[in-house]
């Protein structure tokens, strides 16, 4: 089995039925924001993902509470259900028009069929674009 179909299924085993990725991105690079998971309507993340805080006494990032499902690690190298679908978007997302220094953004959104027992996703992609518009213009001969 894909190691994508794996990940999906382990969030479809507990309940998930919805898992929202962000990304955006511009000048050649861009990044995954956030993964968001839902069961129905409710946002569950933080029964998956572990939540940091800065703690300003420590001057440190501190852990902020526990998870309460733990998923099993997919493939050779191990990877957690939440790297193998943020890689999935990654690879793609079309880079969203990365490589404009506008750049892009979008979003991910993995729905999960009851009935069929599959998983869908719906990719959306915006890009920036800046227009510019002739304000002025001159020409003379200089005598």
């Amino acid at each position: 089995m894909p190691e994508i179909k794996q990940a999906l299924k382990q969030y479809s085993d507990r309940g998930v039925n919805r898992i929202k990725i962000e990304f955006s991105g511009g000048g050649d690079s861009g990044m995954i924001n956030g993964i968001t998971y839902f069961m129905g309507d409710k946002n569950v993340t933080a029964d998956f993902v572990y939540q940091w805080k800065w703690d300003n006494t420590q001057q440190k990032r501190v852990l902020e509470g526990t998870i309460k499902y733990e998923l099993e690690p997919i493939g050779k190298e191990k990877r957690t259900p939440e790297a193998v679908i943020e890689q999935f978007a990654y690879e793609n997302s079309g880079q969203a028009d990365w490589w404009n220094n506008e750049g892009g953004c979008g979003e991910f959104v993995f729905t999960y069929d009851n009935e069929t027992e599959a998983w869908a996703y719906e990719l959306e992609i915006h890009i920036y674009v800046t227009e510019t518009e002739l304000a002025h213009s001159r020409s003379e001969v200089i005598e």
